[in-house]
């Protein structure tokens, strides 16, 4: 079990790392991603790192496709825990923490620069 729940994608990488396949041939974001999951949904999490038209975004695809691996992330025992888990949560929600500096805000595009089809 993952030590402690899974708070930030990095953290996913990072600690289900061999749960992963890493596909690096370039794959189309519209085409291909969502045929790939498809046919692997029951398996390995996966992370593209050559994305059509987008050369400095990585995609990870089904890491919540694995009920085992849910549950470790959440750092639980069995995946039917986390709803326990979830009510708790929900009852003792943690106050906001405002920041002014925050890792999401590392790269911000204009809506000029992005090519949306059509």
């Amino acid at each position: 079990m993952a030590n402690g729940t899974v708070t930030s994608v990095r953290e996913l990488l990072s600690k289900f790392e061999d749960e992963f396949i890493i596909i690096e041939k370039e794959v189309d974001p519209i085409d291909e991603i969502a045929g790939i999951q498809q046919a692997l949904q029951d398996s390995y999490a996966l992370l593209f790192t050559n994305v059509k038209g987008f050369p400095d975004v990585r995609i990870i695809g089904n890491a919540f496709s694995r009920s085992e691996r849910v549950a470790r992330m959440f750092d639980v025992k069995e995946f039917r825990e986390l709803k326990f888990k979830c009510r708790e949560a929900m009852k003792n929600p943690l106050p906001p923490q405002i920041v002014t500096d925050a890792p999401c805000q590392e790269v911000v595009h204009d809506i000029q620069e992005v090519d949306l089809p059509s």
